[in-house]
């Protein structure tokens, strides 16, 4: 199964490395890619600040990439990080999450049968 970690409130600095910490640890759970996303407190054209950044691979491979420093820019009212065992689908940027589809921001454990219903 997948790992899923995360922070929500008025997070510092602080919060942002143990962030951090718990997608190296949750990696445990799956390699075959890694995500993380950032709702801010500024809130532009009537939504939240949502910023996503995701790779294929271990965290390591995500924390090289300008998406993910764009995560933690800012300052932010929640942290959603997941770190993906591949059980149906390829592992890939597409299938990787958190997922984002219009305003909503989105990580789940484990496969959803019959999604488009």
């Amino acid at each position: 199964m997948c790992g899923l970690s995360g922070a929500a409130g008025w997070l510092t600095v602080k919060e942002e490395k143990a962030v951090k910490t718990l997608l190296i640890f949750s990696q445990i759970r799956g390699t075959d890619s890694t995500g993380i996303a950032s709702v801010g407190r500024n809130i532009i054209n009537g939504y939240r600040d949502v910023k996503v950044a995701k790779d294929v691979g271990p965290p390591y491979y995500l924390w090289d990439t300008k998406s993910f420093d764009r995560v933690f820019h800012g300052t932010n009212q929640l942290y959603l990080s997941h770190n993906r065992s591949r059980t149906v689908g390829e592992a890939n940027r597409k299938n990787a999450h958190p997922f984002l589809l219009d305003h909503i921001l989105g990580a789940h454990n484990g496969t959803l049968d019959n999604m488009n219903k």
